[in-house]
């Protein structure tokens, strides 16, 4: 069977893509993922603890990590640059001048600590690259190949494919703004913040926003803005009807293509605000059940899988 998680916010596939590897449901490096989005998700984080210093075996560190670290927007490059992937498709909408030229990617790390990931695209050329970059001082750099699909294209891996989509993809409100700065907050604003891994805080800022005790008094710290990644044209909530639409198509994408499937991430959401709170419902009933049409598939939720393992603790940030 063809395990099929659901999780609230986007950054969590990070965890579940390593929680993945260690029940041995995904391969461990060189996969393929299939990211059917309204946004790519592709910016590069800016991290308080160094991702080369992760124990990708400790689920423990991996759900600290994925709530204190990362956000929405940039749970892919750390991925890319781990090794998990080495193909990164972005199915999108169709519209005019979308290029579907293949590239290739560069992920190192600027500060040669893992803390600052920097990502560099140029033509697919591998040889090329490895000479173009050969003076980066961190040799721990990876290379990928990158592409946009659409239904309409036909996809040229079916192999080992991790298949992540975000029901904004179907239906999506309009972008967020993000405000920033430093707030001295109450002792019961401060608890809420680390003991709620879903805080919209936490889930838009990633490693951008951090929790600290100083002198009996409690402080949230905004460090810096991230803002938003590329968006697909024509963003927009739409009609039921158009939802449907959406879902068979993507579904008959994969169906005619015989993609196949190692897993599948299917993310909400709806606390940051860009799945419609009166359509997620519908997207993903529909959803599951033309998927459950072509593959055997098992649903669990993130929640099933952090209490199996014990991990809903307090997210307290590591000091600076």
């Amino acid at each position: 069977m063809i395990p099929v998680f659901i999780v609230e916010e986007h950054n969590e596939a990070f965890l579940i893509w390593h929680y993945a590897v260690m029940e041995k449901l995904m391969l461990a490096s060189n996969n393929i993922l299939l990211h059917v989005d309204e946004h790519s998700d592709f910016r590069s984080p800016r991290l308080n603890k160094s991702i080369d210093a992760l124990d990708r075996t400790n689920l423990t560190d991996l759900y600290h990590f994925t709530y204190n670290e990362l956000n929405i927007e940039n749970f892919i490059i750390p991925a890319i640059y781990q090794g998990l992937f080495k193909q990164f498709y972005w199915l999108q909408h169709p519209y005019p001048n979308l290029s579907t030229t293949p590239k290739s990617i560069c992920i190192y790390s600027s500060d040669s600590e893992g803390n600052c990931l920097i990502s560099k695209t140029f033509q697919k050329d591998e040889v090329k690259a490895k000479t173009y970059f050969k003076w980066l001082i961190d040799p721990n750099y990876q290379l990928a190949q990158i592409q946009n699909l659409t239904v309409n294209d036909e996809f040229p891996d079916n192999q080992f494919v991790v298949l992540d989509i975000d029901f904004d993809y179907f239906s999506c409100n309009k972008e967020l703004k993000i405000l920033q700065g430093n707030l001295e907050i109450t002792e019961a604003q401060y608890q809420s913040f680390i003991q709620d891994r879903y805080h919209y805080l936490r889930v838009l800022l990633g490693s951008g926003v951090s929790s600290r005790v100083e002198d009996g008094k409690y402080y949230l710290v905004f460090k810096h803005n991230p803002y938003s990644s590329n968006v697909s044209q024509g963003q927009k909530k739409v009609s039921e009807s158009e939802i449907v639409k959406r879902i068979k198509e993507l579904v008959g994408f994969l169906e005619n293509n015989n993609v196949k499937l190692q897993l599948v991430c299917l993310c909400r959401s709806r606390i940051s605000g860009y799945t419609p709170d009166d359509q997620w419902k519908l997207i993903e009933d529909l959803l599951l059940e033309q998927l459950g049409e072509v593959y055997d598939i098992n649903v669990m939720s993130i929640d099933e899988i952090l209490a199996d393992k014990s991990l809903n603790q307090p997210l307290i940030s590591s000091p600076d």
